[in-house]
């Protein structure tokens, strides 16, 4: 008689969930499992970041200095943290939803 093991539970081979990262938590939820899978394509050009980042930095930097304590500064406070966020991620959900094709990759 030819003795087998059970093949092991998907479970128990894979890191806890809580432990993955974000798109790898969509890859384990959705079957897939991939370690570069990214939840977003980049629309946002290398140059583009670096001026985004800047005037993004600018307008918190007005809107806390040169508007304090007015709504209307903390708004542009509010907006500068936005665009920096669109920067460092590469990412501009604004400019996805008006069409904006995603950035190719150098690298392919």
């Amino acid at each position: 008689m030819i003795e087998t093991t059970p093949p092991a539970r998907k479970s128990l081979d894979r890191e806890p969930f809580w432990r993955l990262g974000a798109s790898s938590r969509y890859a384990a939820l959705h079957g897939r499992r991939s370690e570069n899978q990214m939840l977003y394509r980049k629309n946002v050009f290398a140059w583009e970041q670096v001026v985004r980042v800047i005037a993004g930095a600018a307008m918190i930097g007005y809107g806390l200095v040169g508007l304090p304590g007015d709504w209307l500064g903390y708004g542009l406070a509010l907006m500068g943290i936005y665009v920096i966020l669109t920067g460092f991620f590469g990412y501009c959900p604004a400019c996805a939803m008006l069409g904006r094709k995603p950035v190719k990759d150098p690298r392919s």
